[in-house]
């Protein structure tokens, strides 16, 4: 679950999240929406639409601080 991110559009539609990170566009590996093979999914932070940070976890929560915590 800590891969997981929900993208809009598709593989294909110009101008997408999906598209951009597809074409491993950096500004979205900062995002922590698309990560390297070395990259471990509960240590990078995930940047959301709306610029607030969460850190998620593999049982399918989220935290504010990478660690168990406040939600």
């Amino acid at each position: 679950m800590s891969n997981l991110v929900l993208l809009c559009g598709s593989a294909n539609t110009p101008g997408s999240c999906h598209l951009k990170c597809e074409q491993r566009d950096e500004h979205m590996n900062s995002r922590g929406l698309w990560l390297n093979s070395w990259q471990t999914p509960t240590d990078i932070p995930v940047v959301t639409w709306n610029n607030q940070v969460r850190y998620l976890a593999d049982d399918g929560t989220w935290s504010l601080t990478g660690k168990e915590g406040e939600q």
